[in-house]
């Protein structure tokens, strides 16, 4: 079984899971590829495209999203973030 290649992230989203060890990258799936993903075809890997950087937004959010029990949508409104 082959392992798809993930292509190489946006610069916009060098920042985003700052400070995490493991390696990794985000998957945005366009609503076009969406059946595809989850079909049973073996490697749909053409998706695995870089998603252009301008329809996304950005913005810090609190560290609770790390805990399931918190499970509401206060979790992904931006925060302030303390100067280091």
């Amino acid at each position: 079984m082959s392992q798809p290649v993930p292509p190489k992230p946006d610069p916009s989203l060098r920042n985003c899971h700052q400070g995490h060890q493991r390696a990794g990258l985000l998957l945005i799936l366009t609503p076009g590829d969406y059946v595809r993903w989850l079909s049973d075809e073996p490697d749909p890997s053409d998706p695995m495209r870089p998603f252009p950087a301008e329809p996304m937004r950005m913005w810090p959010i609190s560290t609770r999203v790390n805990k399931p029990e918190n499970d509401d949508p206060s979790i992904v409104e931006p925060i302030e973030l303390s100067a280091a």
